[in-house]
């Protein structure tokens, strides 16, 4: 279930940003990006988010599964 809290952060990050999370890749580099690179921030394309909604999407990005937020109500609630 946090492989989908990572995906939901993807698609958010990408929502909020307009842009591709790791830009328009090859498959292969695009697949090592989401293994290895760290993402930037959505705040440093967009001054504007709320810092609560900056630190949420990444969270949900982190590269380690523990890191992630617990589960989709988790999300919820820091949403709320």
């Amino acid at each position: 279930h946090r492989a989908d809290l990572y995906a939901l952060g993807v698609v958010a990050w990408e929502m909020l940003t307009g842009q591709a999370l790791f830009g328009r890749r090859p498959a292969h580099e695009l697949l090592a990006a989401h293994i290895a690179e760290p993402p930037v921030p959505p705040s440093a394309l967009r001054d504007d988010l709320p810092p609560a909604l900056d630190a949420l999407v990444m969270r949900c990005l982190e590269k380690g599964v523990g890191d992630r937020p617990a589960s989709a109500a988790a999300v919820r609630d820091q949403l709320e």
